[in-house]
């Protein structure tokens, strides 16, 4: 596994922690949002996905939001490569920046680009720490911002077998993608608007076994499991990323 690879696996796990810690402090009202079913190495179990308040704050284990990322113009882009060169060479890198910028129909926002990432925390109702533990997480990147029902699409899916004693990083999880097979979703129903949204589909991955106190001993590959199955849930628009 390469470091990207590593690297991946503790952002997500940070993701998926993210809510687990939040939601295991007190004052908590949480309602069931949904629910995920799946087969866990031919074993049938079932997930919920909650959402509700904490200490006041809004918090939902299912859900989407924007990244945006804002890119360099054409000319910003020229302009920047123009000042490594000679005089002469300069005038003419710059001249051909404001020419293509000129081309550019686009508008103020063409260097604006914007991807939506969907993503749903299952939550084991028979954990004894049902908002830390025994979690399972879906999440998808939509680079285009839809996606296109029935079409298998890629995925990164984990599980949060044992939770840390402090801090955010799960002791232990399971991840997709280690294995070389590749983790996916399959929409039947998806829809965003407005501040609500609600995901209905199919999943299926090989998860394998992450001591994330030794994240870079890399996966476990003895130590694997199958899991398929679907999700039915309401989804809430959290606030946009800005890159």
């Amino acid at each position: 596994m390469t470091f990207r690879n590593h690297l991946g696996m503790l952002l997500f796990a940070l993701g998926a922690g993210y809510t687990g810690v939040v939601a295991a402090q007190d004052g908590a009202t949480l309602d069931v949002l949904g629910k995920i079913e799946a087969s866990w190495n031919g074993e049938e179990r079932e997930w919920l996905t909650l959402g509700g308040t904490i200490d006041g704050q809004a918090t939902n284990s299912a859900s989407w939001h924007r990244i945006v990322m804002a890119m360099p113009s054409m000319g910003e882009a020229f302009a920047n490569l123009a000042q490594s060169l000679p005089p002469e060479e300069r005038a003419k890198v710059e001249a051909m920046g404001k020419r293509l910028q000129a081309q550019n129909r686009g508008g103020q926002n063409a260097n604006v680009r914007s991807t939506i990432e969907l993503t749903i925390n299952g939550h084991n109702p028979n954990s004894p720490s049902i908002l830390t533990e025994q979690v399972l997480s879906l999440n998808v990147p939509l680079h285009t911002g839809k996606a296109t029902l029935g079409t298998p699409m890629e995925a990164q899916i984990s599980y949060v077998h044992e939770a840390a004693e402090n801090g955010p990083v799960p002791k232990i999880i399971y991840g997709s993608g280690n294995d070389g097979t590749e983790p996916t979703v399959t929409f039947e129903a998806l829809e965003l608007e407005g501040d609500e949204g609600y995901a209905k589909g199919t999943f299926s991955a090989t998860l394998c076994r992450f001591n994330m106190q030794r994240l870079f001993d890399g996966p476990d590959l003895s130590d694997c499991v199958d899991v398929a199955g679907s999700f039915d849930t309401a989804l809430v628009q959290d606030d946009p990323v800005e890159l």
